[in-house]
């Protein structure tokens, strides 16, 4: 069965779902994209519990939910796919015979926030932020990002601050937060009441801080949407895979990710766009992932860069 979609400027998910069932019943078939621009949101996602290495283990909001499947081909026909809301873009699991092919992925607000640290003293800093491309504001000394799926709240969660262009990593806490139980940290942790400037905010060290910035007049950037609950393409349990020219605009989470699978070829996968901007990453994990899989496992023709983690790893 060929199945083919058109472009079409609303939520691309329930199309999706509904040819995916027509193909699923007819035991196999292509799925085919008109060239063009499609938009995907969380309404009309299959919700289902999936526990992805190095991952978060829980429900997940998948829009090709590639489950139970066999001999299918999904060609976006040179499209690209822009997901919104943190949802999962493609999960194949418990199937064989699966292709993913010609697709640039998107998504519609990059999980990162970009600062810019100066006016370091021994009472705090100032951090400037394009208020434009990550709207904020601040409430009871903590910082607030206005996010697609919501408020990210500086009360409920750290600031991870990444160096751009060396290795560095301190976390921030903001106002409420700072009375959390934030347990043992893989790096340093600074504690600071937040308040607003003109150009971003300016933070202060709390009395009881455990230590102070440790970057100098310099870009960083903060994860800020999906951490690690989300991939763009998780190959699970499945076998004769193969994924050809995918290129990762921007991407939450990993680029693609293997697991207990068999057989996978990666042909063409790029992380390198001309729609990302100048300093933008990529990926905010590794971009290639394999573990615990078997028989032959090749990647070639792919060109990878701009990830906040390892290139490609291979476990087990």
């Amino acid at each position: 069965m060929i199945v083919n979609i058109s472009k079409t400027t609303e939520n691309a998910t329930p199309v999706v779902s509904q040819a995916l069932s027509r193909i699923k019943s007819a035991g196999g078939g292509e799925l085919h994209f008109e060239k063009g621009e499609y938009h995907f949101y969380r309404e009309g996602t299959k919700s289902e519990f999936f526990a992805v290495s190095n991952n978060s283990a829980n429900i997940k909001h998948i829009v090709f939910p590639l489950i139970g499947m066999n001999d299918i081909t999904v060609d976006g026909g040179g499209s690209v796919f822009v997901f919104h809301e943190i949802v999962f873009p493609f999960m194949i699991s418990r199937s064989k015979g699966v292709t993913v092919k010609n697709i640039t992925v998107d998504i519609g607000m990059s999980p990162l926030v970009n600062f810019r640290i100066h006016g370091i003293t021994d009472e705090g800093f100032y951090m400037d932020i394009d208020r434009a491309e990550s709207p904020f504001f601040v409430k009871n000394g903590s910082i607030c990002f206005e996010r697609e799926s919501g408020v990210w709240q500086g009360a409920e969660h750290l600031l991870s601050l990444h160096a751009i262009g060396r290795h560095h990593v301190q976390y921030l806490a903001t106002g409420e937060c700072c009375l959390r139980e934030l347990g043992d940290l893989p790096a340093k942790l600074m504690k600071c009441d937040v308040s607003e400037t003109p150009d971003g905010i300016y933070a202060k060290y709390r009395d009881n801080t455990p230590s102070r910035c440790g970057f100098g007049e310099e870009m960083i950037s903060a994860i800020i949407d999906g951490g690690r609950s989300v991939d763009v393409i998780c190959i699970d349990r499945s076998e004769d895979i193969t994924v050809s020219a995918l290129t990762v605009s921007r991407g939450i989470g990993m680029g693609i990710i293997g697991q207990l699978s068999r057989n996978i070829l990666i042909d063409s996968f790029s992380t390198n766009s001309e729609r990302r901007r100048s300093g933008q990453q990529s990926l905010t994990a590794d971009a290639l992932h394999f573990v615990n899989c078997d028989g032959s496992l090749e990647i070639r023709n792919c060109v990878i860069s701009d990830t906040m983690d390892d290139a490609i790893n291979v476990h087990g």
